[in-house]
């Protein structure tokens, strides 16, 4: 059986990682900051050609076009 004591303690020790946990994470993401302003603020997001929107005249993007 448990005692309080016992139950205090590993609520104390659950608390403790957790801020442990949320420490890390926000170095970790001032970090990332840092870096990305180092890197001259490009943007990490991947550009996949093809992925454009359609518009009235230029046809369907699946459509095949006959030349």
């Amino acid at each position: 059986m448990f005692s309080i004591g016992a139950a205090s303690a590993e609520v104390y020790v659950k608390q403790k990682r957790l801020t442990e946990k949320m420490k890390r994470m926000e170095e970790e993401r001032a970090r990332s900051v840092v870096e990305e302003e180092k890197v001259g603020g490009k943007s990490k997001k991947k550009v996949h050609p093809g992925n454009f929107p359609v518009s009235g005249s230029e046809g369907k993007r699946d459509e095949v076009r006959d030349i």
